[in-house]
Parts: structure tokens; sequence; C-alpha cells
């Protein structure tokens, strides 16, 4: 390589670089350690990522019939079908049928899904609160910026599907 080029790999100093590959590596391994989590905790429910997954979208819309859960999660209704199965074979959910129209059926969480959802919920908090325990409210509120306002950006932009 000839000495007098540019410098294609631009370095920084340790100093400069450290703080935040140091936070995103705490940020990927905290997430890890929460797959990691959920999975083994799920187990134990006899569900796996996918059907708890659907748990969550279920729980706070209560959206309803197979072919709008299939439409908006964009997975193939059969798929949704088996999934919704499992879960109502396992007490999960319940479904019930339109008295209007007897072709849609709604699917509703039952306490036993909003049980595991509150649980998990409560784990996660207590995992943030142990893990920011020792940081300033002042350094929260600037994490909580830099970290939740291109949140809130990326999901318009998904909404938009600009993405």
């Amino acid at each position: 390589m000839n000495s007098s080029g540019p410098n294609m790999t631009a370095h920084v100093s340790n100093e400069e670089e450290m703080p935040i590959f140091s936070l995103k590596d705490s940020l990927k391994k905290l997430a890890h350690e929460w797959m990691a989590f959920n999975v083994k905790a799920l187990r134990k429910e006899g569900l796996k990522m996918a059907q708890f997954n659907l748990l969550k979208f279920l729980y706070p819309e209560k959206l309803g019939d197979l072919s709008t859960i299939a439409e908006i999660m964009d997975i193939s209704r059969p798929s949704v079908s088996g999934k919704i199965n499992t879960l109502e074979k396992e007490g999960f959910v319940t479904r019930k049928r339109d008295h209007v129209d007897r072709r849609k059926v709604s699917i509703i969480p039952t306490g036993k899904s909003t049980d595991l959802i509150n649980r998990a919920e409560n784990a996660w908090k207590f995992a943030i609160d142990k893990l920011f325990m020792a940081v300033p409210e002042y350094n929260i509120d600037i994490l909580h910026g830099t970290i939740l306002d291109p949140v809130k950006e990326l999901r318009v932009k998904t909404e938009r599907m600009e993405v």
C-alpha cells in the first residue's frame, strides 16, 4: 500500500470509540440474554417464541379473526391458524364465532395469556431497572432521548412503509 495515498481505514482513537461501542455491545448482550431468558421461560409454558409473539400481538389489540391477524402480521392464514390451534389447546386463547357472520371467528386471549404476558413484562422491567440502577437520572434522560427518539422515527417510517 502506498503510504502517500488516502487512508481508507481512518482510525478513531480508542477513547473516542469505546463508549459507544461498549454501549452497543452491552445492548446487544442484553437483547441476547433477554431472548435466551424468554425461550427458557416459554419452554416451561410449552410455547415457542413465535407463539408468544402472536400472543403479545393479540394481547393489547384483541384483533379478532384469523384473516386480519395473518394480514397484519404478514404471514399465511394456515400458519396463523396452526399457531392459534396450539395456543387454544394450551388454554392461551379461545375462539368465539361472530353472531352476525358465522364464518368470522374472533381469537380472544385468556387470563392465562394475560398472566404470562404480565409476568414477562414484569421480568423485563426488573431487568431494565437492575441494569440502569447505578446510572444517574440525568444520564437516563439523555439515553431516553437518544434511544427513543430514533425508535419513534423508525416506527413512523415503518408505518409509512418508507423503510
